[in-house]
């Protein structure tokens, strides 16, 4: 599903223009952190063991989208009970584990490391409980990633011992994301502790994907070591190929890949893209600040 360009205008477009109209609404201003886990996650990579009697191989199941989450946003009131929000949220996931082999000659491990950035736009209802002073509200809309990425730091050692041979490469790739929106849905409930000022907490739920457009090795290191000398290797050593991709739908002999006769070592590697579930579930607490406009129209 592709966003038209001009949705990002919406909130502007019905943003008070008028005087007279702002007088008669409030606005609120919102700040949370909060934690998400990993939904309805999808495949990342293979764990994979093996021994002299045994090997083992695993699919690796779980979501980017989890992680520790900041959030602020503002919220228009059209009317008493329903407002439109802009919301701003940024996601810092822990470490997770794409791909793991451990064997007696060879081992590799590759964690990613995800920092996230979404733009929130929708509707809030709002429903004061009777006899309480707890207020529940409800959020839905469109999550708008306006910028993704992460970066996959991989380490690997090679050590034939009868060869007298060993290698130890470590090296960091970064990958940039296609524009995929999601969406997200909330439910809070509000306390009042101060005049303005509300105490909240939150469960929400945020769809979402994200699809490979690129990626790039930052950063890279090798060292070798023979019977006779050891050598080292360092970015420069790579050629545009081997530290540049571009992920495509599909691949034919047309394409830049390393089993074309035309292979460029040149131009970037193509690759098959690969989609990744980002969807996750959710707590917040946060606080809210309530003034209505004509108290900052007004102001002096």
């Amino acid at each position: 599903m592709r966003l038209k360009p001009w949705i990002v205008l919406v909130p502007f477009m019905i943003w008070p223009v008028s005087y007279l109209h702002a007088q008669q609404h409030s606005t609120s201003f919102r700040i949370d952190v909060g934690y998400y886990a990993g939904f309805a996650g999808g495949e990342l990579g293979t764990n994979t063991s093996s021994t002299a009697d045994m090997h083992r191989s695993e699919l690796i199941i779980g979501s980017v989208g989890r992680g520790f989450s900041f959030s602020a946003s503002g919220s228009y009131f059209l009317e008493k009970n329903l407002s439109i929000e802009l919301g701003y949220q940024f996601m810092l996931s822990p470490d997770i584990l794409f791909e793991k082999v451990d064997e007696p000659d060879y081992y590799t491990e590759s964690i990613a490391r995800i920092t996230s950035h979404y733009v929130k736009i929708g509707p809030a209802l709002y429903m004061p409980l009777k006899r309480s002073d707890l207020t529940l509200s409800g959020r839905f809309g469109i999550l708008m990633p306006p910028g993704r990425y992460f970066t996959i730091e991989s380490s690997s050692s090679i050590n034939y011992e009868q060869f007298d041979y060993a290698q130890a490469t470590w090296k960091t790739e970064k990958y940039t994301f296609l524009f995929s929106p999601g969406f997200y849905a909330s439910l809070d409930a509000a306390y009042p502790i101060g005049k303005k000022v509300s105490l909240y907490g939150e469960v929400a739920i945020q769809l979402a994907s994200v699809t490979y457009k690129s990626s790039e090795i930052i950063r890279y290191k090798s060292v070798t070591n023979d019977l006779m000398n050891e050598y080292s290797y360092g970015l420069y050593n790579l050629t545009t190929a081997e530290r540049y991709s571009a992920y495509l739908k599909e691949l034919t002999d047309k394409n830049n890949i390393p089993t074309s006769p035309d292979f460029d070592e040149t131009q970037p590697t193509d690759r098959l893209t690969r989609r990744l579930s980002a969807s996750s579930v959710g707590i917040n607490i946060g606080i809210a600040y309530s003034v209505r406009w004509k108290d900052l129209i007004h102001k002096k």
